[in-house]
């Protein structure tokens, strides 16, 4: 047990982690290895207003998030990171401070995150939602269902696109797999997307769950973007 020690704190001396968002060195007592827990605690936490926009952009029985995002925000660092770095565990542990402040008033059987086109998982090779999901799961212990929808319909980015035109790309865009139709029919699920802007996306998978019989659904982000 000692020699392990050492040989971590060798390792840590030579090959100090550093932070993913300001490139300081982190000490070792920080409680992760991704960010800095100054950093971590001062991300800009959802709001009662923020909270009300959430609820009337989503098409959920109930919804939560416990980060906002906007422009040149820690937030927006911390997404761009973890979408297109490669930095797919650093997704999982977000998704873990998410999970561990999730207050569950009523029993969920599965977690679905929102999937993404195969086109797209070619480009960035993961879906960062998955990797919220799973760090979701693990503080939950809601098990998480990758494959159960599939992205049948190749979106171009939402990221410029109007309201109206982000809810007419993604229409028709998902599907549920045959072999869990019947497994999600009745079932309470957790849906997840990584970030939720006007909630198109999102909502678009709530409402093939809703038509295929699905029970309670609470949608979940990891940060909501502010308008």
């Amino acid at each position: 047990m000692i020699v392990k020690q050492l040989l971590r704190d060798a390792v840590h001396f030579i090959f100090p982690p550093v932070c993913v968002i300001s490139d300081k060195r982190l000490p070792q007592n920080n409680s992760n290895k991704y960010i800095l827990d100054d950093i971590l605690t001062s991300l800009d936490r959802i709001n009662p207003s923020d909270f009300t926009d959430l609820k009337n952009k989503v098409n959920a029985d109930e919804v939560f998030a416990i980060y906002t995002l906007y422009p040149d925000s820690q937030m927006e660092k911390i997404v761009h990171h973890i979408k297109y770095s490669g930095m797919r565990y650093f997704g999982k542990f977000m998704g873990s401070l998410v999970g561990q402040e999730m207050k569950l008033g009523m029993t969920y059987d599965y977690i679905i995150p929102v999937p993404l086109h195969k086109v797209r998982i070619r480009e960035r090779h993961y879906n960062q939602s998955d990797y919220i999901a799973d760090g979701i799961g693990e503080r939950t212990g809601i098990p998480v269902l990758r494959d159960a929808l599939t992205r049948i319909r190749y979106t171009k980015t939402q990221t410029h696109l109007t309201r109206a035109e982000r809810i007419e790309n993604v229409k028709g865009a998902f599907e549920i797999n045959e072999g869990y139709k019947e497994k999600l029919n009745g079932k309470n699920i957790i849906v997840l997307d990584d970030i939720i802007t006007t909630g198109s996306t999102i909502n678009e998978v709530i409402k093939i769950l809703k038509e295929n019989g699905a029970g309670h659904i609470l949608g979940v982000c990891l940060a909501m973007a502010r308008d």
